[in-house]
């Protein structure tokens, strides 16, 4: 797919509150100010610390999967101010599986205000039309308690255990997984977005 370092590879997309457009290049900066050693503790690719250097290499290589069809990256903004909060993957689990991995995080300053799962339902929403998925599974360390309450909301359930590679901090970690088919998570799309969200405010949100 022909692109430049800032052309959308896909159509925004928006919520009440958010809206989630493509990332790009230009978005390094900001994004490696938002990482923190809070919330890069839960995620397995990405250091404590980061620079713009190293995530406009991520970025890249985010574009890449996205126009070879692997991936969707979603960089998420409060809509009022297009300010960015955080982002969110959605791969699939090998290049021509049917399965879709969901990864997500949100800066500490947008956290507890429910912005993590107004976003996610969205995002889940149109990866499942756009890279033609039949199930998403997301999975996190065991204490990471939070993180299950947004894949609850998502309509996932439990699906098991395993150990992953975190290269972030070079070692194994087992992680709890959840997932949710196509159909199951139609179902839950009937539910307004503003229901998802209310009274969802936790310390991850």
């Amino acid at each position: 797919m022909p692109q430049t370092s800032d052309e959308d590879l896909f159509e925004a997309v928006e919520t009440e509150r958010t809206c989630l457009r493509c990332v790009r290049r230009d978005d390094a900066g900001t994004v490696a100010r938002l990482m923190t050693p809070a919330i890069s503790r839960w995620l397995a690719s990405w250091p404590t610390t980061v620079t713009e250097q190293w995530v406009e290499a991520k970025i890249l290589e985010a574009r890449e999967e996205i126009a070879a069809g692997r991936a969707l990256h979603f960089l998420v903004e409060r809509k009022t101010e297009r300010e960015v909060m955080g982002w969110i993957r959605v791969s699939r689990v090998h290049p021509n599986s049917q399965q879709g991995d969901l990864s997500y995080w949100i800066g500490e300053a947008y956290q507890g205000q429910g912005y993590t799962t107004e976003a996610a339902f969205k995002s889940v929403a149109v990866a499942f039309e756009l890279l033609r998925l039949d199930s998403i599974e997301a999975g996190a360390q065991p204490e990471n308690v939070a993180s299950f309450k947004v894949m609850r909301r998502l309509g996932m359930e439990p699906s098991g255990e395993r150990v992953v590679w975190a290269s972030a901090r070079n070692r194994h970690e087992l992680c709890i997984f959840y997932s949710v088919t196509r159909d199951k998570f139609a179902i839950k799309s009937r539910v307004r977005e503003s229901d998802i969200i209310d009274g969802c405010v936790d310390e991850f949100g």
